[in-house]
């Protein structure tokens, strides 16, 4: 189903400069992306925003396909940004990688590409999915608005049981249905408001969704929906790995100092929680 889903998203994919996987973890998001990407569009490089503990997975899955390309961390300021995009693009694309709360950081030093010269993925884009937030702003209003591919990427499109969760990724995405064009619109059609008075205020707040079936005809064009029960996939068991990390001397001397052998710790996360605690520095003293 996973491989029958790449293919069918993968030809969509070539028909839709900017479209949306919303497929669960284990469905194959990336490894759909970065192939389109080598297929379809090697001659553009390629910009991933995400959160930061999903930066590295970009990294592993491309060496894992063995695409040869330049990995640019961007995450260091808006001048050094600037310096690392300006730079000539060797013989290799690039793949640069960047957190959505230091993305504002490209406003300038995104303008050295032109509209087909960069593709633009959103990670986890439930992350953008307030329309009035800065992330959902520049999403949809600096990055989706200047370039001509574009994909969005996440498990969990509807975070909080409500439809309302769309309305920003289906803009982001370029979805200009009538019934969704304005959130007034998306509102009155795909959710159920109630009116609550506060003093001589009155608010509409949102309570449930309604219509699915026809915001779902609405997205089909430009978008996959995978659930990873409806995959047959049956995992393997998890296996642990270790992972050895060099503590330097002030670290060291941070935890002999500070951690109190007398502490019971629990579990791991109970262990990792005083070591954190410990280095930085709140913990001295009897008390």
């Amino acid at each position: 189903i996973v491989a029958y889903v790449g293919i069918v998203s993968a030809n969509k994919l070539k028909n839709n400069s900017k479209y949306a996987l919303f497929l669960d973890p284990g469905c194959g998001k990336t490894f759909i992306t970065l192939s389109h990407w080598e297929s379809h569009h090697f001659d553009k490089d390629l910009l991933v925003v995400s959160k930061g503990t999903v930066l590295g997975e970009w990294e592993d899955e491309a060496k894992e396909q063995g695409l040869d390309i330049e990995i640019i961390y961007l995450n260091q300021g808006s001048t050094k940004n600037k310096l690392k995009i300006a730079e000539p693009r060797g013989d290799k694309p690039r793949m640069f990688l960047i957190t959505f709360d230091s993305s504002w950081r490209l406003e300038t030093a995104i303008n050295a590409f032109k509209k087909n010269q960069l593709m633009v993925v959103f990670d986890e884009s439930h992350y953008i999915k307030e329309f009035a937030s800065a992330r959902g702003k520049y999403a949809r209003m600096s990055l989706s608005a200047r370039f001509e591919n574009v994909l969005i990427l996440t498990g969990t499109p509807i975070s909080k049981a409500s439809n309302i969760d769309l309305f920003n990724q289906m803009r982001v995405i370029g979805i200009d249905d009538l019934r969704t064009k304005t959130k007034g619109a998306f509102v009155e059609n795909f959710c159920v408001t109630e009116t609550n008075y506060y003093g001589n205020y009155i608010r509409e707040n949102i309570v449930g969704n309604k219509n699915e079936d026809i915001l779902k005809e609405i997205l089909a064009p430009k978008s996959t929906f995978l659930k990873f029960e409806e995959t047959g996939i049956i995992l393997p068991e998890p296996y642990e790995k270790y992972i050895d990390i060099e503590m330097d001397k002030e670290a060291d001397k941070a935890l002999k100092e500070r951690v109190y052998k007398t502490w019971k710790l629990q579990n791991a996360g109970s262990k990792m929680m005083a070591y954190r605690a410990a280095s930085s520095g709140f913990l001295y003293g009897a008390d």
